[in-house]
């Protein structure tokens, strides 16, 4: 599975973490074993806080969102890009929609 990270920028004040990083990977799709669901196969943004300190990197679980960009029947490189591209526009909003949610008393 191929990643690739579109933003990383530190904030302060946040409760789970220094940065906020935003990227970008494929999913097979299946069955979502905390929620029953069934998560769909294709590109997905995924914008959450992270904790740096030093050369380790810790996150909290269900601390950020995520978005289906595409859906797909299958992995390839020309559609990793065009996910690339659609998540560059869509970072921002859900950048703030994780601030707001991280920087709430």
């Amino acid at each position: 599975m191929q990643k690739q990270l579109i933003e990383s920028a530190a904030y302060d004040g946040l409760k789970n973490g220094t940065h906020i990083d935003a990227e970008v990977y494929y999913s097979k799709g299946g069955l979502n074993p905390f929620s029953g669901d069934t998560v769909h196969r294709g590109y997905y943004l995924n914008v959450a806080p992270v904790r740096r300190e030093g050369s380790t990197m810790s996150y909290t679980l269900f601390a950020g969102v995520m978005k289906l960009l595409m859906t797909t029947e299958r992995y390839s490189q020309k559609q990793f890009e065009q996910a690339v591209e659609l998540a560059k526009a869509e970072t921002p909003g859900l950048i703030g929609l994780v601030l707001a949610k991280e920087l709430a008393a």
